[in-house]
């Protein structure tokens, strides 16, 4: 475990196997006022609650027909989704179960998850950039063209009304309200990007390279370089950072 900033690592984990690999990490909503804490997910379905983090639940035991890909909290941070490889879903806490596609192997499997401002949907993205909407979630569009690498992330904007998709090679699509900035960098140090976060006013975003780094973006697009596929909005000035989550509304969280 890294922590940066002010936020404090509590624990690690012990013993991992690669069949129980942490596979997510989100921010939960505290038992002891004043601390920071969070649950991890693992590719088995165990989720591990650290510093104070409330548990609701995991998947460990089930049959998972694919390996869970994501943990993705409620906006209340008072439950959260597993979210597996073949699009199941498994909701715990106060989140709500809206649907999912899982139940068979997929070719494209499912690598992140967003979820809408008021929980009550949520949006899966294949390897491949093809995007599942359920709830009140609407589907804004998905990647139609080959992408090289694979889909790591899918982050929403804080009203829900679109989404950004990057890719493991720093390429990041816009849809819906989502603004497309010029990646400055976007590939850090050259190493494969496995993480994406928006600023609080999706006035610009940060992809995460494997080995810690992190290129911001926030300069509108003069050119395609990245990808936007909806009608252009005006620039926002960059602002703090939300964590991505594999995350819909702040503090959201993605992974590869």
């Amino acid at each position: 475990m890294v922590s940066l900033g002010t936020a404090p690592a509590h624990a690690a984990l012990a013993g991992v196997t690669a069949a129980s690999s942490v596979v997510s990490i989100a921010t939960i909503a505290v038992l002891a006022p004043s601390t920071l804490s969070y649950d991890l997910a693992q590719a088995n379905g165990q989720v591990e609650s650290l510093g104070g983090a409330a548990y609701y639940g995991s998947a460990y035991g089930i049959h998972l027909v694919q390996p869970i890909v994501a943990l993705l909290p409620t906006s209340d941070r008072m439950g959260y989704w597993l979210i597996g490889a073949d699009a199941s879903v498994f909701p715990y806490g106060d989140a709500q179960y809206e649907g999912d596609a899982g139940g068979a192997v997929r070719a494209s499997p499912v690598v992140a998850a967003a979820a809408t401002a008021d929980s009550l949907g949520y949006w899966l993205v294949t390897s491949a950039g093809h995007v599942l909407a359920f709830g009140d979630a609407k589907s804004y569009g998905q990647v139609t063209t080959t992408i090289k690498g694979r889909v790591i992330a899918i982050v929403a904007t804080a009203d829900a009304k679109g989404y950004w998709i990057a890719t493991s090679t720093g390429a990041v699509f816009a849809f819906g309200d989502a603004l497309a900035y010029l990646a400055a960098g976007a590939r850090p140090s050259g190493q494969r990007i496995v993480a994406m976060a928006a600023t609080s006013d999706d006035g610009g975003y940060f992809l995460s390279a494997a080995d810690g780094r992190c290129s911001p973006s926030g300069t509108p697009p003069s050119s395609p370089s990245t990808s936007r596929q909806s009608s252009p909005h005006p620039s926002r000035t960059s602002s703090s950072p939300r964590a991505i989550r594999a995350s819909g509304s702040p503090s959201r969280t993605a992974r590869s």
